[in-house]
Order: C-alpha cells, then structure tokens, then sequence
C-alpha cells in the first residue's frame, strides 16, 4: 500500500523536472516597431510631465519629440 504513493510522487517529481529543462527560446523577425510611451500636453501653466516603461528583449533607445504652436498674432507689451 506504500509502494503506490511513492510510485505516484516520483512521477510527479518526474514531470515537474522533465518540464523545467524544456529547450525554450524567442525568435523576432523583421523591424522592431517604436512604442510610445507617453504623450501630454501642457497645463494651463505651461507645465508637462512625462513618463513611460517598456518590455524588450533589445535596449531602447529613448526620445522625446516636442511640438509648440507661437501664438504670433498676440502682441507681448
């Protein structure tokens, strides 16, 4: 009556290994498309804040594109 259980334990203990040493890998074909981040616009005080995180197999390379609009037809005194 013993015999069974340790059967059926070496069996899962069995697996368990035989899983953990599985040949796995990761293949990427082609370009690797830029991600954005993180887009804002600036507060009613001209203020922004940005902010991202990305998982890739390969370092990033970060930049930051910055937009404005010059209101030129308002006159500064």
């Amino acid at each position: 009556m013993q015999g069974l259980p340790t059967f059926l334990l070496c069996i899962l203990l069995y697996s368990g290994f035989s899983d953990a040493f599985r040949k796995q890998g990761v293949a990427v074909r082609g370009v690797d498309p830029d991600d954005t981040l993180d887009e804002q616009r600036t507060n009613e005080l001209g203020m922004f804040q940005v902010s991202g995180t990305t998982r890739e197999l390969t370092p990033i390379d970060p930049v930051l594109y910055i937009w404005h609009e010059c209101r030129d037809e308002q006159n500064v005194s």
